[in-house]
Parts: C-alpha cells; structure tokens; sequence
C-alpha cells in the first residue's frame, strides 16, 4: 500500500506543474510574446492535468484512510474481545472532546479567547494561531458520530459478551 500511495503522490506532483506550465503557455500565447495556433487547447490540457492530479490526490486520501483502517484491525482486531471492544468505544466516543479542551487550555494559556464565534488574541511568538484553535475547538461537533459509534460499539461488545456467556 506504501507503493500505491507513493505513486499516487508521484502522479500528483507531475500533473500540478505540468498543468502549471501548460497554464503559463497559454496565458503567453494569448498575450502574442510566444505564438501558438490554438491557445485554447493549451488550456484543456492544463484543466486535464489538474483533473487528473486532483483525482490521484482524491485516491491517495481514501487509500491513506484505507490503510489506516486495515492497520487499526491488523493491530487491535485481530484479538478482539469484547472487553477491548468496549474500551475502545469508550475512548473513540470522547476523542474529539479532547481537541476542544486542548485548543481551549492553550487559547487561555495564550491570553487569547475562545468561544464558539470565534478566537481572538491567540498569538503565540508574532504568529495567529486563532483559526487553528477555532478549527480544533469545533471538532466537538464529531463528538455526535463518534458518541454514536461509541454507544453502538458499546452495544455489540455487550451482546457479544453475553452470547458467549450462554453458549
């Protein structure tokens, strides 16, 4: 999988500039510096290679997810039970509460405010830092799907442990 997304990422880095070049083409050609018959093609091709250099870049963020999924399962679902099934709901149902509370401590370690409007006076060495904690301080709002996810893992490590209880 390592292959498939570096290779991915080769695709990607040859389309952006190839993309950018066939950009830079046209915009010369239409200006009449550098001649070219049809700078409209040159144009096509640019939004071609920027199709295709999003679409690997697309394929190589669900690949990433892909891997990250089948790595969690080789290292935890492999001897699953349904006590360890239980603790990692428990621990995924919360998670994204954590990202508030940090982004939170640090805007107050800062001096700097955070609310659900926005952040202000979050700087930190010459440098705003406000939208990142904003953006950490709305991740509470996953905290919907994974309590979900939690509440469901909760669920089945439940009924898994009394199924093998009576039998």
């Amino acid at each position: 999988l390592v292959e498939y997304s570096l290779s991915l990422v080769f695709i990607a880095l040859v389309f952006f500039p190839t993309s950018g070049l066939l950009l830079f083409l046209s915009k010369v050609s239409v200006k009449k510096q550098y001649t070219m018959a049809k700078p409209e093609l040159l144009e096509k091709l640019a939004l071609v290679c920027v199709s295709l250099g999003i679409l690997s870049l697309v394929f190589l963020f669900f690949g990433l997810i892909w891997a990250g999924v089948w790595w969690l399962w080789d290292a935890f679902g492999v001897d699953l039970t349904p006590g360890k099934l239980a603790l990692f709901s428990l621990v995924l149902g919360p998670a994204p509460l954590l990202f508030a509370l940090i982004a939170s401590v640090v805007a107050r370690l800062i001096g700097g405010t955070l609310d659900a409007s926005q952040a202000r006076d979050c700087v930190v060495f010459g440098i705003d830092i406000g939208d990142v904690l904003y953006t950490m301080f709305m991740m509470h709002w996953f905290t919907m799907f994974t309590g979900g996810l939690a509440v469901l893992g909760l669920m089945a490590s439940g009924i898994w442990a009394l199924v093998r209880l009576l039998l």
